[in-house]
């Protein structure tokens, strides 16, 4: 895979070129736009596809830039912090034993340190770990509805990104999926499967997905929308 990077009056495109690509695919996250292209589409193609969508582009950095900014976190107590999609208040206490847990409408953050970059990586390790389970459960149980498994499941941080299927069968996702409602999580899970049987974004891989969540276009708007809320 490899990157490249196009400037254009008023934004700049990374390019992303990969061989499981047939089509292009414009993507505006947190003010980054990404083009992923086929690797044999020419600089001037790519550059002409992107000049017949500046309208649209500039229309939608616009629309992220004047969304409300996300408050800057002191990971105390009170905050809202969320977990597959419910809303939970953080609840920080010092404790001589180390743990973070659910509990009555709380996500509870016992800790020796209360500093909030130490509350913050607490949270963080506990959101992968579930993050892991859950989708790893959710793997296994559509699998059996496409069928077909990935070679190996990883989770990790991506910046612009939900998920990733490599041609030879692994599947990445982000973990901060984890804070979005189960059928939003439901959605990526199904798209990278799809993607072991179909390396594309093609007419045929789009059938699939919706052979197996009929609403997934629902799911997918709504990260589009929303997905820059996924934050710790």
């Amino acid at each position: 895979m490899a990157f490249e990077m196009i400037k254009k009056q008023g934004f700049d495109v990374q390019v992303i070129r990969t061989n499981r690509r047939k089509t292009t695919c414009i993507q505006i996250n947190t003010g980054i736009v990404t083009i992923r292209v086929p690797k044999k589409l020419s600089i001037n193609e790519i550059d002409l596809l992107i000049n017949s969508r500046t309208l649209w582009i500039k229309e939608k950095l616009l629309q992220q830039k004047q969304l409300p900014q996300r408050q800057q976190r002191r990971y105390e107590n009170g905050e809202d912090v969320y977990y597959l999609g419910r809303r939970y208040q953080l609840k920080v206490e010092k404790t001589v034993k180390e743990r973070v847990k659910l509990n009555n409408g709380y996500l509870h953050v016992q800790i020796k340190n209360d500093a909030p970059e130490i509350v913050r990586k607490a949270l963080k390790k506990w959101y992968l770990n579930h993050a892991k389970q859950q989708l790893a459960d959710k793997v296994e149980q559509f699998s059996m509805l496409i069928p077909i498994s990935p070679t190996s499941i990883q989770v990790r941080e991506y910046k612009a990104r939900w998920g990733s299927c490599s041609s030879n069968g692994h599947i990445k996702f982000n973990w901060k999926l984890i804070m979005a409602a189960s059928d939003v999580v439901d959605y990526v899970v199904v798209h990278e499967l799809c993607h072991l049987l179909e390396h594309n974004h093609s007419t045929n891989f789009w059938s699939l997905v919706k052979s197996i969540l009929p609403n997934y276009e629902i799911q997918r708007q709504w990260l589009r929308e929303h997905g820059h809320s996924l934050e710790l």
